[in-house]
């Protein structure tokens, strides 16, 4: 199998894989939905949305700069896994206790809202550092040998089971902390099963502390570290300065909303994790091979955004009346958060390029500069917008940040490749949009009109001898 076919079979498998997992966790989140009322729903939401938020701290860069250096020394694999093992675990506890010191303050600052009961299910859920910090470093083997099949195996059925677990917890009646143990429980299954499927790999491991190895990768992941410092003010904060400020019902109004933008996601994260291993090889090998693969993974990131953006704007009320009438009050922060969601199609890839191109020390710079911007943003616009004012917020500074990432690639490696394509795109997607406002006129079934859109759409760019798509029918009929 060619290198370009097993890029294309894995992110196949991976994006198949995680289409699968995030249905049923979607569908467990509606059942939790339906379930709960709006107020427990947003306690539900801020508690994952905080374990979340620090779990970024328990990486700190380590993962992508441990398969950077493996890709470029495999004969080191063994002992940079053993010590990136340790690592992560001292990293876990580290945040866990973290995690009790912020959510202490939390309590001191507003005792009512952040409750004894908070504190107690947060103590618990806090676990989760552990079990990420094992399989994070589990699920980094198969992203270097390339297999991420056994990640979407685990991811699946660790999905299955929390719906199934979840249904029988409403039929029980169960409380808010019953939920919460579930959820954590399906990060465990996916740890346990990634240990038993890296077996193979896992007899390689030196046991042997190497100090010196650990002071390097520290060193090496220091920007990324503290960009995801800056991760943990940024991503998400959204909800927590949401709860701060407004309560419980608009979390739960920004978090059925954000459910569709976890869903988009699945996308960019699933070919990210297959390329970057790529990138960091080809930096070293041919430069003119990692230009056209970043210019080929920017392009397919469009490909797919775009048209997912305009079909979910100009249907936002469809999509949030899935969950009730009672969340239709979301659909202004849906239309918001879907174009931020596009945002972050070409941004995976672009975050990825910093990094193989070496320039992590711009990261910092970057996530720094987007924390002010959100920060900033929300503390104005929250007060006064509500939950519309997050969806306002985390547009704007998806657009602040990918344009940092534009420049510092073009300045390093003289790329801008985000015009080469976009107009294509741009032109089928307005004719989609088009479609779309005939189709609700004439109240045509939202599924047939997304299969109509779909058609169009791949039509228009195969008539306009579009590179991308074709080069992905090429891929097709090599891999299958």
């Amino acid at each position: 199998m060619t290198l370009e076919r097993k890029i294309f079979s894995n992110s196949a498998i991976n994006i198949v894989c995680n289409i699968i997992s995030v249905a049923l966790k979607f569908l467990a989140v509606y059942l939790i939905i339906s379930y709960f009322d709006k107020e427990t729903f947003g306690k539900y939401t801020f508690i994952t949305s905080y374990i979340t938020i620090l779990s970024i701290l328990i990486d700190l860069g380590i993962n992508n700069i441990a398969i950077r250096e493996i890709s470029n020394n495999r004969n080191q694999f063994g002992s940079y896994l053993s010590n990136v093992i340790v690592l992560k675990l001292v990293l876990g506890c580290l945040v866990y206790v973290l995690s009790m010191v912020i959510i202490l303050l939390f309590h001191f600052s507003q005792p009512v809202k952040y409750n004894t009961l908070i504190i107690n299910i947060v103590a618990v859920s806090s676990f989760l550092f552990l079990i990420l910090s094992l399989s994070q470093s589990f699920e980094m083997i198969f992203r270097i040998e390339l297999r991420m099949i056994f990640v979407g195996i685990a991811n699946v059925i660790s999905s299955l089971v929390f719906i199934l677990v979840t249904y029988f917890l409403i039929k029980a009646g169960r409380q808010l902390q019953s939920f919460i143990v579930n959820w954590l429980g399906m990060f465990f299954i996916i740890m346990f099963l990634l240990f038993l499927f890296s077996y193979k790999w896992l007899k390689l491991l030196t046991f042997k502390l190497d100090i010196a190895l650990i002071k390097r990768i520290m060193i090496l992941a220091l920007p990324l570290g503290l960009s995801a410092a800056f991760g943990f003010i940024y991503y998400r904060i959204d909800t927590i300065m949401l709860s701060w400020f407004k309560g419980d019902e608009s979390v739960a109004n920004y978090g059925v909303a954000h459910k569709f933008v976890e869903i988009a996601d699945i996308i960019p994260a699933s070919l990210i994790v297959v390329v970057f291993p790529l990138m960091s090889r080809f930096f070293r090998e041919d430069i003119d091979k990692l230009k056209i693969l970043y210019r080929r993974s920017v392009d397919w990131m469009l490909l797919l955004g775009l048209p997912m953006a305009i079909i979910v704007s100009m249907n936002s009320d469809r999509f949030i009346l899935i969950f009730g009438e009672k969340y239709l009050v979301a659909n202004s922060a849906l239309k918001l958060l879907i174009w931020a969601a596009f945002l972050t199609f070409p941004g995976h890839i672009l975050g990825a390029m910093i990094i193989a191109l070496h320039r992590q020390k711009a990261y910092p710079i970057i996530t720094g500069s987007g924390v002010i911007v959100n920060v900033i943003l929300n503390v104005i616009l929250i007060p006064k917008l509500d939950f519309v004012g997050a969806a306002i917020t985390a547009f704007c500074t998806e657009l602040f940040m990918l344009s940092l990432f534009l420049f510092i690639i073009y300045r390093t490696i003289g790329e801008s490749v985000l015009l080469s394509s976009l107009f294509r795109y741009v032109f089928a997607s307005v004719i989609i949009g088009i479609l779309i406002y005939g189709c609700k006129m004439y109240n045509i079934n939202i599924f047939m009109m997304l299969a109509t859109c779909v058609i169009v759409y791949g039509l228009i760019l195969l008539l306009m001898r579009d590179d991308s798509i074709r080069g992905l029918i090429k891929m097709l009929k090599e891999s299958f």
